[in-house]
């Protein structure tokens, strides 16, 4: 990113109040453990390497998407909403 790094980013979107909740994905081409760890550790929901194929990419963005902004599960199918049961 051309005005800041993805760390960076990361740490002023979660001490953000209005964005504190977003699901955050990293796509990174640093796949080492550190790197991973200290992403997780600062919040993001998921830390995928740029040589990660399109399969795993689209299975794990599909879990962020179904999860609201309490942690619970949302179906993305034709079910009813849990949260409006």
């Amino acid at each position: 990113m051309p005005v800041m790094n993805g760390i960076d980013c990361l740490i002023r979107l979660k001490k953000t109040m209005r964005f504190k909740n977003i699901p955050v994905v990293i796509l990174s081409t640093a796949g080492d453990t550190s790197t991973r760890m200290q992403t997780e550790k600062l919040g993001a929901d998921y830390f995928l390497t740029k040589a990660s194929d399109f399969t795993l990419l689209k299975t794990q963005m599909r879990e962020v998407l179904e999860k609201d902004f309490t942690g619970q599960r949302l179906s993305l199918n034709n079910s009813p909403n849990p949260i409006t049961k």
